[in-house]
């Protein structure tokens, strides 16, 4: 009998190497105005020229990198920041700058921009937007108005819910303001409840007296409980939801500036034709030239040739943008997940020193 030996299987090639990782070592909240971020930094490969960095940079720094990247590359949807943490969010915060710079590292890592907020020992403040040579028919986005009708149903639809999506948050953030203010009066409210109940004469009956005060002193230390579920909502919960309408704005100025460079192609696409057009009458006419036909030939090319380059300008920028949308629509689920999750937690926070509190008076009166 013959005697087969399994060959084993090829092991499947290990990952590349990435080109940056980036890691949040501390973060100094001396200024909680100007959080610091102490960062570490691994470059093995170039465009960086050491292997390893730790570049210490401030929250205004980070913000700038990030409308840099959103200025430069508007069909990527860079990441955003967050907003500036309370005292009771820093661990989330700090969970989401990482997040922040494992996005900026993944996919911006050999950026130049993105080279320099690694290596550079200056403070990091980008000169401004590189712009790359586009043909005449070409422009950059620019906010100007547009005269084309979406094409694609993926991207009509994505329309659309980021607009949804907007709406929802733009109400979140109200919502929370609002909320804040409510419960900054009720905490008002309960103070000046207690410091009346302080006050109050009732004569000789200590009984009701001492009951009373013990009243006023809770009503006194309940004001800090609603306080502080206050400065949550208007500085985490309504500033986070902020936060969300920038990135889904950036969304939306994708979308646009993907229907710039489908106008782009379209207007080629009707200078492609005049010109064929043209050639056509010229070809037509008998006292024609022969020179003044090969230079028609000659623009014929070159309105072609630009035709090209929008035509690819449109389909790269419209791959990117499909697969970055939806990214973009998961990653938003996660962090909103998150500042819901953390909104429940403080709600329970809340709730519980409030109890605290009247929980002390009831047993004063046992």
């Amino acid at each position: 009998m013959a005697n087969f030996v399994l060959a084993s299987a090829p092991m499947p090639d290990p990952p590349p190497e990435p080109i940056l990782t980036l890691v949040l070592t501390s973060v100094d909240l001396t200024d909680p105005r100007i959080p610091i971020f102490h960062i570490s930094a691994d470059t093995p490969k170039p465009p960086y020229t050491r292997d390893h960095s730790t570049p210490t940079r401030s929250y205004t720094e980070v913000e700038r990198l990030s409308s840099h990247l959103a200025a430069r590359f508007p069909d990527r949807l860079p990441p955003i920041p967050p907003p500036l943490p309370t005292k009771d969010s820093v661990p989330l915060f700090r969970s989401r700058i990482q997040s922040f710079l494992n996005r900026i590292a993944a996919r911006f890592g050999d950026v130049d921009a993105v080279v320099s907020f690694v290596e550079s020992e200056f403070e990091f403040a980008p000169s401004g937007v590189l712009q790359t040579k586009k043909s005449g028919f070409f422009t950059a986005f620019s906010g100007g108005s547009i005269h084309v009708k979406e094409v694609d149903v993926f991207f009509e639809s994505a329309k659309g819910s980021v607009g949804a999506c907007e709406a929802a948050l733009g109400m979140c953030a109200r919502v929370g303001e609002k909320a804040g203010r409510v419960e900054r009066e009720i905490g008002a409210t309960a103070l000046e409840v207690g410091n009346l109940l302080l006050e109050l004469d009732v004569g000789d009956r200590k009984g009701l007296g001492g009951a009373l005060r013990k009243l006023g002193k809770g009503f006194i230390a309940s004001e800090k409980p609603h306080v502080d579920q206050a400065n949550y909502l208007t500085h985490q919960f309504a500033a986070d939801a902020k936060t969300f309408m920038r990135e889904t704005q950036a969304a939306q100025t994708a979308l646009t500036y993907r229907l710039t460079t489908l106008q782009s192609y379209e207007t080629a696409c009707k200078a492609t034709q005049k010109k064929l057009a043209s050639l056509d009458r010229l070809r037509s006419s008998s006292s024609i030239k022969q020179e003044r036909v090969d230079a028609a030939l000659v623009d014929l090319q070159e309105v072609k040739q630009q035709e090209g380059e929008c035509r690819a300008q449109f389909r790269n920028v419209s791959e990117r943008l499909k697969d970055e949308y939806v990214r973009f629509c998961s990653e938003l689920d996660v962090e909103v997940r998150e500042v819901v999750d953390s909104y429940v937690e403080a709600q329970k926070e809340g709730a519980k020193k409030e109890l605290a509190v009247w929980e002390s008076v009831l047993a004063g009166f046992a």
